[in-house]
């Protein structure tokens, strides 16, 4: 194409674009309608999806930062290697087990531990039921690396007198604030209170939690208590070792002294790392649904712009006639009438990108966690302009169809 030709080609679309953005302003009631249907739509999209994208930043910030050099082994074993959750609970663990993975290659320290729901709690008077955990000092010591403490510490190994609870236990479940050297009562039991917890925040469970010794929680009612079983093995793995290895190596210890197979192995084992794949699927589905509902909106702003475009074509019919008259091929028809279908999507992206930016700003400014990429603004604006070419695509191309003759007799 030579520079003649190009600045032609240049000046026509010029022209076009003219003519067109003249058009839309010419009916400006019905553009602006139409435009809103796209901008609702987009809107809803952005910030639906940046709450996905928000709740599972939010997650992963809050894994990272309690680690990711620890195992948490289960009983029950998985339905498939996608889930977290087992699917089969027929399985024991016991103290024993806890002892052996102690002596693993890479282990820097194992806690076993045990469950207690809807324990009985007291403090001043005023009473709760509270899940308690029974552990040892190898939890204690992970906890006390993590987190800090607003008052106090974490209970020396062998105190079976002592608990220590989390921010919400200490603040919020009770009348009066919980602080260290003062008393609660557990399941009618006396336990010091050997220090709290500072605030953790979401997806960590140390806000909600109370502490005891293993010893002090089998002396309770309770899951595992009987016989050396266990609800749970924490190990923490040391720095710089391989986590995945350290599992294998875990995994192949608990089935020697189970004498299970891999395919009917009792227990699961749980890493950072799988809770952040079942994270990552869930979040993308969830980003996948609510996109979907959002796009619905996106879809009948869609009908609007054919329905608009259609409606401009019948009121047209003589402009289009004259035209065509004067020199019009079918082709400049077509690019016209597309031109101000994707002219109307265009618009609405942006503006509808913008609102939807505006109200996740003010959605995280609440808490409500949020976060928009340049990614996902590119795309819907990309995507709404899209939706406008293909809403205008029938429309435009019924405009260009049209004879010169049947056009300019139309009434």
């Amino acid at each position: 194409m030579d520079e003649k030709s190009f600045e032609r080609n240049c000046s026509v679309l010029r022209d076009l674009f003219s003519y067109a953005y003249n058009n839309l302003t010419h009916r400006k009631l019905r553009s602006y309608l139409t435009v809103l249907g796209i901008i609702v739509g987009i809107a809803s999209i952005v910030v639906l999806i940046s709450i996905a994208q928000g709740l599972d930043e939010s997650i992963r910030a809050q894994l990272a930062r309690f680690g990711s050099n620890y195992l948490v082994i289960i009983p029950g074993s998985l339905g498939g290697s996608s889930s977290i959750i087992p699917t089969s609970f027929k399985g024991v663990l016991y103290e024993k087990d806890a002892e052996a993975i102690r002596l693993i290659d890479g282990v820097e320290d194992v806690s076993a531990a045990i469950g207690i729901m809807g324990a009985a709690v007291e403090f001043k008077g005023v009473g709760i039921t509270g899940s308690v955990r029974g552990v040892e000092q190898g939890y204690g010591r992970y906890i006390s690396s993590k987190a800090n403490f607003s008052s106090g510490s974490f209970f020396k190994e062998g105190d079976g007198g002592s608990v220590v609870i989390g921010h919400k236990v200490a603040n919020d479940y009770f009348d009066k604030p919980v602080r260290a050297g003062e008393t609660l009562l557990i399941e009618g039991r006396k336990f010091r209170v050997s220090g709290v917890i500072e605030k953790a925040g979401q997806g960590v469970d140390f806000d909600s939690s109370i502490f005891v010794s293993l010893d002090a929680a089998r002396s309770m009612r309770g899951e595992g208590i009987e016989k050396g079983r266990v609800s749970m093995i924490f190990t923490l793995v040391n720095e710089g070792e391989d986590v995945a290895q350290v599992a294998s190596r875990v995994e192949q210890k608990l089935l020697d002294r189970h004498h299970v197979s891999l395919e009917d192995k009792d227990f699961t084992i749980i890493t950072a790392t799988s809770v952040l794949e079942q994270i990552s699927m869930i979040t993308s589905l969830l980003s996948l649904f609510l996109g979907g509902i959002a796009a619905i909106s996106l879809l009948v702003g869609g009908i609007g712009i054919a329905n608009t475009m259609m409606t401009a074509v019948m009121e047209r019919t003589r402009e289009i006639g004259i035209l065509k008259a004067i020199g019009a091929c079918n082709s400049s028809v077509l690019q016209l009438f597309l031109l101000e279908s994707c002219l109307i999507g265009l618009v609405g992206g942006v503006a509808g990108a913008l609102v939807g930016l505006v109200i996740s700003f003010a959605l995280g400014a609440f808490g409500v966690p949020s976060k928009v990429s340049i990614e996902l603004l590119a795309f819907v604006i990309l995507f709404s302009l899209a939706v406008g070419g293909i809403s205008g695509f029938l429309p435009a191309r019924r405009a260009a169809k049209l004879q010169p003759l049947e056009a300019l007799r139309y009434e």
